[in-house]
C-alpha cells in the first residue's frame, strides 16, 4: 500500500507564526538593549509553549542558549576585573571581554548590545588610568601603546589628546 502523507495534526496559522517570529525578534531586541532577563523569559515562553511550532521552539531555544553564553562571558570579565590592582586580571578580563564581543557581533553582526557599550567603557578607562601611571611614572613608551589602545577601542577624545602630548615631546 503506498505511504500516507504525514499531515499536522494541530493547523497552525499565519498569524500564530508571525507571532512566534516577533516574540524572537523582541526577545533580540530586549538583549540588545540591556534587558538579558526579559529576552530569557521570552525565549524560554517560545521554547515551551506547544502554541508555537517546533521550527520556533527550537530557534529560540538555541538562541536561548546562546545568548545565556554571551551574557556568562560578559559577567565572567566583570568578575576578573573586581580586583583593580591586579594587572594579570584585568588582561585575562580584556581577553574573556574581547571573546564576548566578537561572539555576540557573530549573533548579531553590525548591532551591539548595551553590554559591549559597557564593556568598552570599561575597558577604555582601564587602558587610560594605566596610560596616566604609566606616564606619571615615566614610563612614556608604554603611556603612548596604552593610550592608543583605549583610542582604538572608543576613540576617546582625551586618548587622543595624551597620544598628541607624547608626539610633541
Amino acid at each position: 500500500p503506498p505511504k500516507k502523507k504525514w499531515k499536522p495534526t494541530k493547523k497552525v496559522s499565519r498569524s500564530s507564526d508571525t507571532r512566534s517570529k516577533n516574540a524572537i525578534k523582541e526577545a533580540k531586541e530586549q538583549y540588545l538593549s540591556g534587558q538579558f532577563e526579559a529576552a530569557i523569559s521570552s525565549l524560554e515562553d517560545v521554547s515551551t509553549s506547544t502554541r508555537h511550532r517546533s521550527k520556533y521552539r527550537r530557534q529560540a531555544k538555541k538562541l536561548k542558549k546562546q545568548i545565556e553564553g554571551l551574557f556568562e562571558s560578559y559577567q565572567q570579565g566583570k568578575e576578573m576585573l573586581q580586583n583593580e590592582d591586579d594587572e594579570k586580571a584585568k588582561d585575562k578580563a580584556f581577553v574573556q571581554w574581547a571573546k564576548f564581543i566578537k561572539e555576540e557581533k557573530s549573533l548579531f553582526y553590525s548591532r551591539q548590545s548595551s553590554y559591549v557599550a559597557e564593556v568598552r567603557n570599561q575597558v577604555v578607562t582601564e587602558y587610560m588610568k594605566s596610560a596616566s601611571k604609566a606616564e606619571k611614572e615615566g614610563r612614556l613608551h608604554d603611556a603612548y601603546r596604552l593610550w592608543t589602545k583605549a583610542s582604538s577601542v572608543n576613540g576617546s577624545a582625551q586618548a587622543e589628546a595624551a597620544i598628541q602630548k607624547l608626539q610633541d615631546l
